[in-house]
Parts: C-alpha cells; sequence; structure tokens
C-alpha cells in the first residue's frame, strides 16, 4: 500500500503541501489519499479506446451540436466586431497593456512619444454618449484631478457618430503638461444583444505639440469604419 503523508514510520521527508517523495529505499512511491482516487478517476476520464468499437462508443457518447460546447468566436461568444482605420504616414502600430494596440510616431518627438491608444469594452446595451462621456470622465478626473476639459463635441465621419473630448492635463511622473483627443463611439448593435462595443481613441501628446499632430490624430479617428 502507498506511503501517505509523515503519518507513523512512512515518513517521506516531502515538502509540505507538495505529494510525498519516494523512501529511501527508492522502491515505494507515496500519493495522499485524500486524492489518489481523484486523480484515478480523472486518468480514467480522459483515456480513449482507439479500437473500432471503443471509437463507436464515443462517438455515441458525444453531445450534441452546440450543446455543451462553448465556440468563440461564435453566436453566444461574440468576436469584437473587425474594422479598419488609416495610419497617420510613417506612424507605427504597436502593442501596449490595456488596449487593442497604439498607433505612435516612430520616435520620440521632444522627448515625448506621440501616440493614439485604441481600446475596447463590452457594456450594457443601455449605455449611450451621456453614460459613457460622464463615466469615463469621473475616472479621468479621479486619476489625474487637475484635468480640464477643453473642448466637448459629437460628430459624425461617415457612418460613425463619435463623441469628442479635449483634455488638458498633466503627465503623472514629470508632471508635464499633455493634451489629449479623446473619441468615443460604439460598434453597431445585435438585434436583441444584452451588450454593446465601446471603443476609445486616447490621443496624446504634449500641450505645445498638440497643434502639429491634430490634424493626423482628427484623420485617423474620421477613417474608423466597421466592417
Amino acid at each position: 500500500m502507498p506511503i501517505v503523508g509523515n503519518q507513523g514510520k512512512g515518513v517521506t521527508g516531502s515538502i509540505p503541501g507538495c505529494f510525498p517523495g519516494r523512501r529511501n529505499q527508492g522502491h515505494r512511491v507515496g500519493a495522499p489519499s485524500a486524492f489518489a482516487g481523484r486523480l484515478i478517476l480523472i486518468e480514467l476520464a480522459v483515456m480513449t479506446d482507439t479500437t473500432e468499437a471503443g471509437a463507436t462508443n464515443q462517438q455515441a457518447a458525444e453531445p450534441a451540436p452546440n450543446d455543451r460546447l462553448a465556440v468563440f468566436p461564435g453566436r453566444m461568444i461574440r468576436p469584437i466586431p473587425s474594422f479598419v482605420f488609416t495610419v497617420p504616414r510613417g506612424w507605427v502600430i504597436d502593442e501596449a497593456p490595456d488596449s487593442l494596440a497604439v498607433v505612435r510616431t516612430p520616435k520620440e518627438v521632444d522627448g515625448f512619444w506621440v501616440n493614439a491608444l485604441l481600446s475596447h469594452d463590452r457594456v450594457a446595451r443601455a449605455v449611450d454618449f451621456k453614460v459613457a462621456a460622464k463615466t469615463t470622465w469621473d475616472r479621468i478626473s479621479k486619476a489625474s484631478p487637475d484635468a480640464k476639459v477643453e473642448m466637448e463635441r459629437l460628430v459624425r465621419f461617415g457612418t460613425n457618430v463619435v463623441y469628442l473630448r479635449g483634455v488638458e492635463l498633466p503627465a503623472p511622473k514629470s508632471g508635464r503638461q499633455l493634451n489629449q483627443l479623446q473619441a468615443l463611439f460604439f460598434a453597431p448593435a445585435d438585434e436583441g444583444g444584452k451588450t454593446v462595443d465601446f471603443f476609445q481613441f486616447i490621443c496624446t501628446a504634449p500641450e505645445e505639440l498638440m497643434e502639429n499632430f491634430g490634424s493626423p490624430f482628427i484623420e485617423m479617428i474620421g477613417s474608423f469604419r466597421f466592417t
């Protein structure tokens, strides 16, 4: 019978919390009794019969399509909607945490990486531009109490309606004054769906340079189309 834990003289010298190791004699391997039965059951559950009869039995036991199988992307687990947009000439598309992508200048401009972060969230269908604007602004003002709104506007670029907000705020570490052009918009909602896909472009440049980059930012935001 297997040696379990350190009960009596069956001491294995294992690290607490780990499966006991071999005894000094090197011929008996311990396994915790509380898990032994479960491990055997799990092992048997994943074993398959490769014989023709076994394959027939396995096919008969498989669930009906869409019965228990979760598929992504699929009808029940929707993917992020597909889209296209134009990148400013010479700029780079890169990866960044908590975003779908970051579009940035190929090199620093006056010690700053001018950039536009594209992010996505899935929100309740009841969320509209008013709710989205308030919620995102509450988050910004909490993280940066000195942030100020310089401009708000609801505009249409083709079929895409976008809430634009201009914000002035200090950089978190250096305190350098920054300008942001924030673009909030929604993907077309599925009929009868409970949620809607919410996108944001957060375009950032130093305050003194924003005049040079406002047009590329607007061009990029305006070119965004769901496909």
